[in-house]
Order: C-alpha cells, then sequence, then structure tokens
C-alpha cells in the first residue's frame, strides 16, 4: 500500500495514480522548470579533436542509476577542449541564466603530482566582439582535490549586453591560473543544465525538467507537465486556456467490465464559461467520460453517449469530488454526498483520462488532489476519504 499519498485511509491498495501538490516532499523532485539544453546533451556537437576523448554511459550518476559521461584529456597544448554553445534567443540586457551540472574528477598520479584538476568552464561569449558580455552573479567553478567524488557546480550570470546571444560549457586545463600541458587526466560530467532563472535546484534522484515537475505518487506514470503551468509556489495551476495534465490511463478501457474511481479536489477561479476538470478526450457517441464541477444539484456527467447538462462552476470554493463507474452507473459524489446518477452500458473509453478537461472546455483554477483507483469506491469509503481531506481545504 502507498504510504506517501496519504491521508486517505480506503481504496489506496488499488490506486493506480496520484497526485497531491499539497505534497511537497513526494510530489515534487524540485521547482518545475526548462532545460534549455537538449536532454541528454549531446556532446557531439563539440567536435572533438584528437587530445579529448568523450564515452558516454561511463559512469553511475549521482542518482545511482544513470550513467555519466566521460571526458578524457590527452598530452596537448591546448587550454581548453572544444566547447558546447547553445544560443539564447533574445538574449538581452538584464536576462537572467543559470548553468549547473554534476562533476567528478579522476585520481591519477599526473593528477596527484601536479594538483591539477580538469574541470568544465562556462560562460557567455558575444558573438560579435567574441569576449565575455555577462555579469557573473554567483558561482560554484573553483578547482576541487581530484578523486573526491561527484561535486554540484553552478553559475548565475546576468546579460550585461543585447549581443551576448551564445552560452557555453567546454573542458578547461588550468589551475591556479597555471595550464598543465602535456598531462592526461578526465573528468565525468552529468546532468547539465540551462535555466533561465537565477538559481537552479539541486536533483540527486532523477532528472528535472518542464515534464517531470511533479510525481506520480503512485509510481506508476511518468507525468508530462509540458502543457501545465504553475504558481509562483510551484504548485500546479490550469489557466482556462491550454493547461493539461495527461495520466496515460484508461485509453480503450471499458468501464462496464473495468469499474474504477476518480477522485479530486478542485477549485474555480471564475463561474462563468464551460469548464471540465476531467475528460477522457472524446465527445462522440459511446466514447464520453467527462466532468464539470459537481453543483450538488444539476447534471455534470458526461457519460458514454450522454452529455452534461451543466457547464459553468457555481462557486470559487473547494470542492471535493467523487466519480465511481461500477460497472453500470456513473455516480457523482460532492464532499462526500452522491448528487448524480447516469446508467450506462458497455462502451470503451477513446483516450486516455486528462486532467484539466479538454480544449475549448478548458479548466480554469486550481485541481491540488487527484486519485484514480483501479476498482469502484463504495459510498461509506468515499465519506470517510472527505472527511479525512476536508479540514485541510475547510471544506
Amino acid at each position: 500500500m502507498p504510504t506517501s499519498v496519504g491521508p486517505n485511509t480506503f481504496g489506496e491498495e488499488n490506486l493506480v495514480f496520484a497526485f497531491d501538490t499539497g505534497d511537497t516532499v513526494n510530489s515534487y523532485k524540485g521547482e518545475p522548470t526548462e532545460n534549455l539544453f537538449p536532454t541528454p546533451l549531446d556532446l557531439s556537437e563539440w567536435n572533438t579533436p584528437s587530445d579529448l576523448q568523450i564515452t558516454p554511459n561511463a559512469d553511475i550518476a549521482p542518482d545511482g542509476t544513470s550513467t555519466a559521461v566521460k571526458i578524457d584529456f590527452y598530452d596537448t597544448a591546448n587550454l581548453f577542449g572544444p566547447s558546447y554553445n547553445r544560443t539564447l534567443s533574445g538574449a538581452t540586457a538584464g536576462r537572467t541564466f543559470t548553468i549547473s551540472f554534476w562533476e567528478k574528477d579522476i585520481n591519477s598520479q599526473a593528477l596527484e603530482i601536479y594538483n591539477f584538476s580538469p574541470s568544465l568552464e562556462i560562460y557567455v561569449v558575444s558573438p560579435v566582439t567574441g569576449s565575455t558580455q555577462a555579469t557573473v552573479v554567483s558561482a560554484n567553478t573553483n578547482n576541487r582535490t581530484p578523486g573526491t567524488g561527484w561535486t554540484y557546480r553552478e553559475c548565475v550570470y546576468q546579460i550585461a549586453q543585447n549581443d551576448a546571444t551564445a552560452m557555453y560549457i567546454r573542458p578547461y586545463r588550468e589551475s591556479g591560473g597555471v595550464s598543465f600541458t602535456g598531462e592526461t587526466g578526465s573528468l565525468f560530467i552529468w546532468h547539465p543544465q540551462l535555466e533561465e532563472k537565477d538559481h537552479a535546484t539541486q536533483f540527486v534522484n532523477g532528472t528535472r525538467s518542464a515534464t517531470q515537475g511533479l510525481l506520480d505518487l503512485t509510481g506508476n506514470s511518468t507525468l508530462n507537465l509540458t502543457n501545465v503551468s504553475f504558481d509562483s509556489n510551484a504548485q500546479m495551476t490550469f489557466d482556462g486556456t491550454d493547461d493539461l495534465l495527461d495520466t496515460n490511463l484508461f485509453s480503450g478501457r471499458n468501464p462496464s467490465t473495468d469499474p474504477f474511481t476518480v477522485e479530486a479536489v478542485l477549485k474555480a477561479d471564475t463561474t462563468s464559461g464551460a469548464r471540465l476538470w476531467i475528460d477522457a478526450s472524446g465527445n462522440g457517441i459511446d466514447q464520453r467520460f467527462y466532468s464539470s464541477l459537481d453543483d450538488g444539484g444539476g447534471n455534470p456527467l458526461g457519460i458514454s453517449g450522454s452529455a452534461y447538462g451543466d457547464s459553468a462552476p457555481n462557486t470559487t470554493d473547494w470542492t471535493h469530488q467523487t466519480i465511481v463507474m461500477d460497472g453500470t452507473t456513473a455516480r457523482s459524489y460532492r464532499n462526500g454526498v452522491a448528487t448524480y446518477t447516469k446508467e450506462y452500458g458497455s462502451y470503451t473509453l477513446s483516450g486516455d483520462i486528462i486532467i484539466g478537461g479538454r480544449n475549448g472546455y478548458n479548466w480554469s483554477g486550481d485541481i491540488a488532489l487527484v486519485k484514480i483507483y483501479n476498482r469502484a469506491l463504495t459510498a461509506s469509503e468515499i465519506k470517510s476519504n472527505f472527511n479525512a481531506i476536508k479540514g485541510r481545504f475547510n471544506i
């Protein structure tokens, strides 16, 4: 039974999907962000010379599961290795970027004798003048003692002038201002990250990107958050135009032979417009599974061949809503009380269950918690689950 998805007690052993934006310890790998580097970084673009060798998948990375890239330095007269650059569209003065990565120097005799630490340099350059055109806001870029394990490095730059449109990382062979040519050494690099912001969020147990900021607490789904917005507290919100979260679940499922339950806590930020908070990507005959906000007295459900009756939310208060597909009847519960039923026969869902509605009927507001169960919960279980959560949302 999952332990991180509480406080509910009923049906948890049957959970196939769950997120809770209030559970910042278990729900988040970190603040959602976009990696402006390709993922993984395409090191083939470095145009490797004969004195530098890059070996993919050479060492276990800090997360203990993925692998890092190994960079070998050979006898060379070059202070710098080749660079990887990322062109920044419209990099005008004042914009702030952070480059970060994990690095591990390899211990060898040459490194010990000369206290030489091959490393990676990170910088911003103007393609017009060729000189560095950025102010270093903060940096963790010092040489380190070789062989001490993985070290997290980041540098924050503020663009100083409008023509500074390229950002680079490159191998750098120097210690204390003295270059050590004619020596060899190696380092590993893992998870280079380029963000437009003034800080980075470290990760040891996984990668971070716009598609992996929020975790499915059951561990069964990878959440693609490309089309989801986040507020200033890094919590998911829906803007009413194009924010959708695909659960990757139940496309082709027949609710008459495979019952299921969806539970959510949501709050609208408007009482106008047609708003769905859940949809299975179909609006045709024998396809529907969608819902507007249950107002306790109308028809919020689109099931099989029958459409809903009420579309606009009637409140901007937090609401606990549960939809049960028990094999013959769809039931909607508002704050633990059954309010609407709709009979259905055999049919299959035409697509994945989508949180946030569908285009043209997008949810506008917050959906703080969603759980999908692989069975039909009972009325008493739903009531108990509501009682367990209502205090948190002051319902």
